[in-house]
């Protein structure tokens, strides 16, 4: 799975969110003078929408860099992610009757989109960290190999300060809010994902981390 968009346009991007904030909640993201974009001969703009109300739920820390290199190597690594994979590791013993579970839930076609999307999801991310020159830790603060800590990492880190967890402020803790925003935008935008697999992602990425969370007692 490849990622169809140009890469400097998501500089561009994220840039252009970062001056949103200080200021509004909504952009017009155009290209720079020079910058490689397919439309800009054609004078054509990406607009990056923040939802409403979205301003009081997201998280403007410092990410949490070193559970994200923990998740991408539990992966497959940047060059080989696979979410099936990440996912068999997060759930260890428990991967076949949660796998069996959401598909009785959901049926078996929107969780393999889940997964897809997934995928399609952090193989943008690495590409995003790399173009927007945020270094990986070299050493990922939890072991690839342990899905329960990973697991409940992910779960703390989606605690908003109300006391609830959400599956976005999670997401903002492991890659920065301006990020999360265009990574939205891409899945959104992006031929074979669009809104429902991005909707149905965040149901059942909040599923599944709620799950595993009960399952391992915590």
């Amino acid at each position: 799975m490849r990622i169809s968009k140009s890469r400097p346009m998501q500089m561009v991007c994220a840039l252009a969110v970062l001056v949103c904030l200080q200021s509004g909640t909504s952009l017009a993201a155009t290209p720079a003078p020079g910058a490689a974009h397919a439309g800009a001969a054609q004078g054509r703009t990406t607009t990056v929408t923040v939802p409403a109300g979205y301003r009081a739920n997201s998280y403007r820390g410092d990410p949490d860099l070193g559970l994200t290199s923990a998740l991408i190597a539990a992966g497959g690594g940047a060059g080989h992610f696979d979410a099936a994979k990440l996912f068999r590791v997060l759930a260890g013993p428990k991967a076949n009757p949660e796998r069996t579970r959401l598909d009785r839930m959901y049926g078996k076609a929107k969780v393999d989109a889940f997964l897809q999307t997934f995928t399609f999801a952090m193989i943008g991310l690495v590409e995003l960290f790399r173009d927007n020159h945020i270094a990986l830790p070299a050493q990922p603060r939890i072991a690839p190999s342990d899905g329960r800590a990973i697991s409940l990492a992910v779960y703390r880190d989606g605690i908003m300060p109300n006391g609830k967890y959400d599956c976005g402020y999670m997401m903002e803790h492991l890659m920065t809010h301006p990020l999360h925003i265009v990574l939205m935008h891409e899945i959104d935008n992006e031929r074979g994902h669009g809104p429902k697999h991005n909707a149905n992602f965040h149901i059942m990425l909040t599923r599944v981390v709620l799950d595993l969370k009960k399952s391992y007692g915590a």
